[in-house]
């Protein structure tokens, strides 16, 4: 009884103190910043020059390669190319093992195609580093083995435990 009259009197005052206007706050001042020069003192931009864009050619060696969209096998593909077909190459992964080419059936594209089915003339250490794109997955299938299980009433708590 003692709870229930408690209760019944805070209710009112929890609910009316929601109710009291604020007290109007003026706004915080905003700090500004502005950088000072020594007088005598200039500051002068350097140049760093541009490095200039290295392509080399490319041809397939194999008779059937598939291009992707990253340096490895996980990557999906993008396009197969056969045994003598010529490409554009722009890029490589840090250990040389893959090349970013030109898409020569995407006028805008680039794909990753594996260095050992390729030859490439020219100097491949000259070719910028081109680092990969992250990986997304877009689906993921979870089965269960196996996929019932009976537990008798006396038998809980039962911890199951899924590892991926």
């Amino acid at each position: 009884m003692k709870r229930r009259t408690l209760l019944t009197g805070l209710i009112p005052i929890i609910l009316c103190a929601c109710n009291l206007p604020l007290a109007a706050s003026a706004p915080a001042p905003t700090p500004t910043f502005k950088p000072t020069v020594p007088a005598g003192n200039t500051i002068v931009p350097t140049s760093q020059p541009t490095p200039t864009a290295v392509e080399l050619s490319l041809r397939v060696t194999d008779k059937l390669v598939n291009c992707r969209f990253g340096p490895g096998i996980l990557y999906g593909m993008v396009n197969e190319y056969a045994d003598g077909q010529r490409a554009r190459v722009v890029g490589r992964n840090d250990t040389s093992t893959w090349w970013y080419i030109r898409d020569p059936r995407n006028p805008n594209g680039y794909c990753w195609i594996s260095s050992e089915v390729t030859e490439v003339n020219g100097n491949v250490d000259a070719l910028p580093i081109v680092h990969p794109p992250a990986p997304n997955v877009t689906g993921m299938l979870l089965t269960v083995e196996p996929n019932r299980r009976v537990v008798a009433c006396s038998q809980f708590p039962q911890t199951f435990f899924f590892e991926a």
